[in-house]
């Protein structure tokens, strides 16, 4: 006495390998969003200048594998890297405040040359005099932080 397999049985018995091997290959592509998640640390910290906060500006980290980011300072001198950062070495160096929209010139105070200074200006300046050029540039800061997978705190504390 045979087993009989009807024709549905059979197509599905080939079909299911198939279909398996298929969500495989698309998964290994990435085109259906089920990619290998990548291991990050968290980055935070806290940039201090002579024993103050840094209140403004922001800190840039770029490795030599090509990954890196940017996290704004809070008036705190807190910050932290949305999304993590793969683990390895970075350089860390800190710029000032963007000008997002643009300077918006002010009435006073005035540049040695009688020209209006604006806020953003004046920001930039004041960061300028408290933090050393050294640490402003990725070419010339000396600053580094290992990142590792999980929670990383960078404490900066520069003195003048």
């Amino acid at each position: 006495m045979g087993l009989r397999v009807n024709s549905r049985q059979r197509l599905m018995a080939l079909a299911s390998p198939c279909l398996l091997v298929t969500l495989l290959a698309l998964c290994g592509t990435g085109l259906t969003g089920c990619r290998p998640s990548r291991p990050v640390g968290q980055l935070v910290g806290t940039v201090v200048v002579d024993g103050k906060p840094l209140d403004t500006g922001v800190v840039n980290v770029f490795s030599a594998a090509g990954e890196g980011g940017s996290a704004p300072l809070d008036e705190a001198g807190k910050f932290h890297f949305v999304g993590g950062l793969p683990p390895g070495k970075y350089r860390v160096w800190i710029e000032p405040p963007s000008a997002l929209g643009g300077p918006s010139p002010e009435a006073s105070p005035q540049s040695p040359e009688g020209q209006a200074i604006s806020a953003h200006d004046r920001t930039v300046r004041a960061f300028q005099s408290r933090v050393p050029r050294v640490f402003c540039s990725q070419l010339t800061t000396t600053l580094t932080v290992t990142v590792a997978e999980g929670q990383n705190e960078l404490p900066i504390d520069i003195k003048k």
